[in-house]
């Protein structure tokens, strides 16, 4: 899903995602009451309509509201609570009909219990239910968090029956005396009779009893009263110590890694300029060090050349002719095999801005280009896009995009991400031109493109690849209920694929293809943005890590149904005051922040623990990075070089005048059975475009090196594997675009080994 504007054209995307809504609808600084005399008359008339259309096609979504809203004000309860048992307890039913006992319970790694429940076997009273939470509290549970989605309703029918709805939950709990945490997953079925009855129809939990957890280590914000944002979030081992950097452009800082989680915040830049979300860390003029290419306030794109030691002393060069309006993406690779890095560069469009709508919202072509830059040697790039076949869609509104080799030729080819559209595959013909290849390679490809990110999930050797965007049980809600307007078919018709959430990809031969059986555990996140494919805990497959929700506000009452019934439908790719005005209206409440949109939604942690067949398990919270913050971009990185993958989440906090970001960093701290180690290759400024792990055993683990990759973020080019009890590397390959290869043998675990730059 996307983001409205911030308040002035020089602020940035995720920030435009902040004051946002202000400026999307045309309030600004000048303006603070939004008054637009010329367009109300136009948006009264649009609002009426939308009341009619609620009065008709939308009356049982708006029905589904009301009933809604008994949860809406539990959830907020039990968030305001300091004992939030107590609003559980108080919650005004008739009876409540759920399971006694799990009828299995799966031992999973990291000593993580999956418990599947029977049928629903007991019935409660309210004086019964209010008994068994006093029993739970008195052996010391706590519930630390909870959500309530409403995923279906049913209207009452011409039998009498009382209306019904389906609520999936979630509670996580904790018992500190016994260090268990628990996470429970269920689906309330809701009789909407005077008091409700209520059926538990469907429960499961994990469970994890020990210690070892990720670790709080600092905390960075901008300060100063500053709204820019922490993005990009760049990693990458500058100094080539074996530690990596973690890089914060916007705010002209670096936290230089000294080891034993010890770091110097710096500036970055000796001769700093403003700049967008828009950069990247690699070695653009073929002199073996990090060089910083960055997207300036200006429109255009500079290079800041690297200097020993990983500093940037110069002051930057103008490295392209190419202007930019809101630039969003780069990303870096050696396209032609001449021996240096291009750069795919893209940019976003706001929604809502100007009184405009991505159209159609399912395959939105219309927004600002994007350039695909040859470099021509030593860091000066020339605009080749239609040349290279990248012209017919170049006006994606672009969240996430990748150079990468998709069908192992030896070239690399181009994964585009894009709000409003999901996802664009392109097929490099060895010499950097490009041919759009989407169908070859997938079925469905539609969705609210936030990320993509790559690995091998299933352990055949394959590049996998997983796309992130957003998973709206409104959306469900309004498909189940049949409701659509007859006008605008195509609307409602690619509703379900818009929101379905993410996708997994597995390689199979020369397509990737979804796997019913794996994408349950992979695909509803919620509104999802950053997310990171690494081992986190060593076991020889790699886990997910995605970043959730986009606003929180005082209230998780849910702006997200007036997007589903009205806003889609409204207005075109063409500004109109009338309906910026009307979008004033709508969205006042969200701007006061009283009201969310797909707000405190959970961090998952999806661990690739049942077999290594690319089916995961959420552990986030049992693992305590299960945050239900507003997270965006996020990286994996052994900052302290233990073996261990930490984490760098980026946090979005609107504080009344606008949206700030944080950096949360947090250390893995896991406890990890006997035996597993790890070992990683680090391929600097190499240029490499893979590695490959030969085990004893004959089996490969590979990794695939992404200059730009996740949402607003770059990991280190480094490839880290774990090695679970009894694996022995053997030798290490990596390879470069155009078919270059380099061994490393007899590589020793517990070690990490950088590859020779060209």
């Amino acid at each position: 899903m996307p983001p409205p504007p911030r308040t002035t054209p020089l602020q940035t995307i995720s920030a435009a995602l902040a004051t946002c809504l202000l400026a999307a609808v045309g309030c600004s600084d000048d303006d603070p009451a939004g008054s637009d005399p010329a367009g109300a008359s136009s948006a009264e008339a649009l609002l009426r309509s939308r009341q009619q259309l609620d009065e008709t096609v939308w009356a049982d979504e708006v029905e589904a509201g009301q009933r809604e809203a008994a949860f809406v004000d539990l959830w907020d309860a039990i968030r305001a609570a300091d004992d939030k048992f107590a609003p559980l307890a108080e919650f005004r039913f008739a009876q409540l009909t759920l399971p006694s006992a799990p009828a299995s319970v799966q031992a999973t790694d990291l000593d993580v219990e999956l418990l599947h429940f029977a049928a629903a076997d007991q019935t409660l009273s309210p004086a019964e239910w209010r008994s068994r939470i006093d029993r739970w509290k008195a052996r010391g549970w706590r519930v630390v968090q909870t959500d309530w989605h409403h995923s279906r309703f049913t209207p009452a029918d011409n039998a009498g029956a009382a209306p019904g709805s389906e609520i999936h939950f979630n509670i996580h709990a904790i018992r500190p005396a016994g260090q268990t945490a628990a996470m429970l997953h269920g689906l309330l079925r809701v009789s909407w009779t005077d008091p409700p009855s209520l059926e538990v129809a469907e429960l499961r939990a994990a469970r994890r009893t020990g210690g070892g957890f990720f670790r709080p280590i600092f905390t960075e914000q901008h300060g100063d009263g500053q709204f820019a944002t922490s993005h990009p979030l760049l990693v990458f081992d500058l100094d080539g110590d074996g530690l990596s950097e973690v890089l914060l452009p916007r705010w002209n800082r670096v936290l230089r890694n000294r080891g034993g989680l010890e770091f110097d915040r710096r500036p970055l830049l000796a001769h700093p300029l403003p700049l967008w979300e828009a950069a990247l860390v690699s070695d653009f003029d073929g002199d073996r060090v990090p060089d910083l290419l960055a997207i300036a306030k200006d429109g255009y794109p500079h290079l800041f050349r690297g200097s020993a030691g990983g500093r940037f002393e110069s002051p930057a060069e103008r490295c392209a002719d190419t202007e930019f309006n809101l630039p969003s993406v780069l990303t870096a690779g050696d396209i032609d095999g001449d021996g240096d890095l291009d750069v795919w560069a893209t940019q976003y469009r706001l929604s809502f801005e100007g009184g405009q709508m991505p159209t159609p919202y399912y395959d939105a072509n219309d927004g600002h280009p994007s350039y695909l830059l040859r470099n021509d040697g030593g860091g000066r790039f020339t605009d080749i896009t239609e040349a290279a076949g990248l012209a017919p869609l170049r006006h994606r509104r672009t969240y996430s995009a990748s150079f990468i080799d998709l069908d192992g030729d030896g070239d690399l080819d181009l994964v585009n991400t894009a709000d409003y559209a999901g996802v664009d595959l392109y097929r490099n013909d060895g010499g950097g031109t490009f041919e759009l290849a989407t169908g070859d390679w997938i079925g469905e490809r539609h969705s609210f493109g936030m990320g993509n990110t790559f690995a091998d999930y299933d352990g055949d050797g394959r590049l996998d690849l997983y796309v992130i965007g957003m998973s709206s049980t409104t959306a469900r809600r309004l498909d189940r209920l049949g409701l659509g307007r007859d006008d605008r078919p195509a609307v409602h018709q690619k509703r379900a694929a818009m929101g379905y959430g993410n996708r997994l990809y597995f390689g199979a031969g020369n397509r990737f293809e979804e796997r019913p059986a794996v994408a349950p555990s992979v695909a509803r996140t919620g509104w999802s943005w950053g997310v990171t494919s690494t081992d986190f805990d060593l076991d020889g497959d790699r886990d997910i890590y995605v970043a959730n929700g986009y606003r929180s506000g005082a209230s998780s009452r849910d702006y997200c149904t007036n997007f589903w019934r009205h806003d889609i439908y409204t207005g075109d790719s063409d500004t109109d005051p009338a309906i910026q005005s009307l979008f004033r209206s709508e969205l006042a409440d969200l701007n006061r922040n009283a009201m969310s949109w797909n707000g405190y939604e959970k961090n998952p942690l999806l661990l690739n623990a049942l077999g290594g067949l690319g089916r995961f398990v959420d552990v986030g919270f049992l693992l305590g990075v299960g945050f239900g913050y507003d997270a965006r971009a996020v990286v994996a990185d052994d900052l302290d070089a233990d073996g261990r993958p930490d984490l760098l989440v980026s946090r979005s906090i609107f504080d009344g005048r606008g949206f700030i970001t944080e950096l949360h960093a947090y250390r893995n701290e896991l406890a990890l059975p006997a035996g597993r180690s790890w070992i990683a290759l680090d391929a600097g400024t190499s240029g490499a475009s893979s590695a490959q792990l030969m085990l004893a055993d004959g089996s490969v683990r590979s990794h695939w090196f992404v200059t730009g990759d996740s949402f607003a973020a770059q990991h280190a080019a480094t490839a880290h594997f774990g090695l679970p009890a009894g694996a022995r590397p053997v030798r290490f390959t990596v390879r470069w675009p155009g078919g270059r290869s380099l061994t490393i043998p007899a590589p020793e675990a517990g070690k990490r080994y950088l590859v020779p730059t060209r």
